[in-house]
C-alpha cells in the first residue's frame, strides 16, 4: 500500500517546477497550502516556520495548533503521521505515532484518548499566548477577519455528531450548539466551508 505524506506549501511558493510537487505522489499524497493576511497567522508565522527552522515545536503546538488544525480540517491521519516523522527532529515512531494519531487526531476510535482534542480559536487564546499578533481574530467566528478555528471547530462537532453525542464530556457541547439556532448553525458551517475552499485554493 502506497504511503500518503503531508506536503505544506504557503500560497506565495505555490508552483508547478517545486521539487516537492514534481515528486509528489499524485495519486496519495495530501497538499496543504497556507496563504494568509498580511504578516499571515499564527500557523504559519510561528507553528510551522518554527517548525521548518528548528525541525522542533513545543508540545502545544503540535496539538493545539498544526495537530488542532489538522483534526478540525479533517486531513488524512496517515499522511499528517508521516509529515510529523518528516520535520521533527525528536520524532521517534514510538511515541510519535500514539501522540499524533491517537492523541491530536482521535484517529484511534478513542482508545487513548476520551474525547477528540478538538478546540476553537477562543480556546486557544485562553489558554495560550499563540493569537498575539495574528490576521484574525479569536473572537470572531463568522466574516472577513473570523479565526478558522471557530468555525472548524462547530463544522468538525456537527459532521461527527452522531458519534460524539454518545461521549459523556461532550453533551454540553452539543446543548451550546443547539442554543445557537439554525441561522447561526449555518453560518457557521458555511464559514466553515469556505475556510477549507479557501485551504485547498492556497488562500488560507
Amino acid at each position: 500500500m502506497a504511503t500518503s505524506v503531508l506536503r505544506v506549501i504557503l500560497g506565495d511558493q505555490l508552483s508547478s517546477r517545486l521539487d516537492i510537487v514534481a515528486g509528489a505522489d499524485k495519486a496519495n499524497d495530501v497538499f496543504l497550502l497556507a496563504e494568509v493576511m498580511a504578516e499571515a497567522s499564527y500557523v504559519r508565522r510561528e507553528a510551522l516556520s518554527h517548525t521548518y527552522d528548528h525541525a522542533y515545536s513545543h508540545h502545544i503546538q503540535r496539538l493545539m495548533v498544526t495537530g488542532n488544525f489538522a483534526l478540525l480540517a479533517g486531513l488524512e491521519p496517515r499522511a499528517v503521521h508521516e509529515w510529523y516523522l518528516a520535520v521533527y527532529a525528536d520524532a521517534y515512531e514510538w511515541v510519535e505515532l500514539p501522540n499524533t494519531v491517537g492523541m491530536a487526531l482521535y484517529a484511534d476510535g478513542g482508545l487513548l484518548a476520551s474525547k477528540p482534542y478538538a478546540a476553537s480559536g477562543a480556546y486557544i487564546r485562553r489558554m495560550s499566548d499563540f493569537c498575539q499578533g495574528c490576521a484574525y481574530d479569536p473572537t470572531v467566528a463568522v466574516g472577513d477577519r473570523a479565526c478558522p478555528f471557530n468555525a472548524l471547530y462547530w463544522d468538525f462537532m456537527a459532521r461527527h455528531r452522531e458519534r460524539f453525542s454518545r461521549n459523556a464530556r461532550m453533551p454540553y457541547v452539543y446543548a451550546n450548539w443547539d442554543r445557537m439556532g439554525v441561522d447561526r448553525q449555518v453560518a457557521l458551517r458555511g464559514q466553515a466551508a469556505a475556510h477549507l475552499i479557501a485551504m485547498r485554493e492556497g488562500r488560507l
